[in-house]
């Protein structure tokens, strides 16, 4: 797999576990992370809200740097992320 180049941005919100937004309205999911659903068939919205929950504590309002591994349906597909407060 390749990655493309190292980049930096700033998550504003965490939709759940695996899926937030950046300060500039793109929105990225964690590669190889696979967290608990909050809606539909397979929802389970108790553990899916704790890990929305812990991914904000740890990435909201922080710098996250990341290599993007691919374009995924409308997302940005991060690997290798990385924040100072880890």
């Amino acid at each position: 797999m390749l990655f493309a180049a190292l980049a930096s941005v700033v998550i504003a919100t965490c939709y759940d576990g695996d899926t937030c937004t950046t300060t500039t309205g793109e929105r990225v999911r964690l590669a190889c992370i696979d967290t608990p659903e909050l809606q539909g068939k397979r929802a389970d919205p108790i553990t899916a809200i704790e890990a929305r929950d812990h991914l904000r504590s740890l990435v909201v309002g922080r710098t996250v740097s990341f290599a993007m591994a691919a374009p995924w349906r409308n997302y940005l597909l991060m690997a290798r992320t990385s924040s100072n407060s880890w």
